[in-house]
């Protein structure tokens, strides 16, 4: 989940060029990114460093998360996308049943297909 958390603060607030892809597995953005919720565009833009059309996007969640809850979770990742008009850039976002705040076989086949765009 750091990792996670960390690759998209890098991808979003850091880096200004698009990364291979960027995988988040159960990460809750960091500050600046969530303050960016509910904020204007121009505002929002401000405060971020990329927000290419070209950036490739994976965001995997547990769905019995207890650390950082799937719905609110979902919710800040999909807010940011949305003030930074990025949602295109979004590949794949997938909440799996049953699974916790871990790491499952599934999760990490899935990785792999993005990885190889599969």
């Amino acid at each position: 989940s750091e990792g996670a958390q960390m690759t998209g603060y890098m991808q979003l607030a850091k880096l200004d060029y698009a990364l291979a892809g960027v995988i988040v597995m159960d990460g809750f953005p960091l500050p600046p990114l969530n303050d960016m919720i509910g904020a204007d565009h121009d505002a929002a833009k401000a405060n971020a460093t990329y927000y290419g059309q070209d950036m490739n996007w994976m965001i995997w969640w547990g769905s019995r998360d207890t650390i950082f809850p799937v719905e609110e979770s979902l919710a800040q990742w999909n807010g940011i996308f949305d003030v930074l008009e990025i949602s295109d850039t979004m590949a794949i976002e997938h909440i799996e049943p049953g699974q916790t705040h871990s790491l499952i076989e599934t999760e990490l086949n899935a990785v792999g297909d993005f990885i190889r765009s599969d």
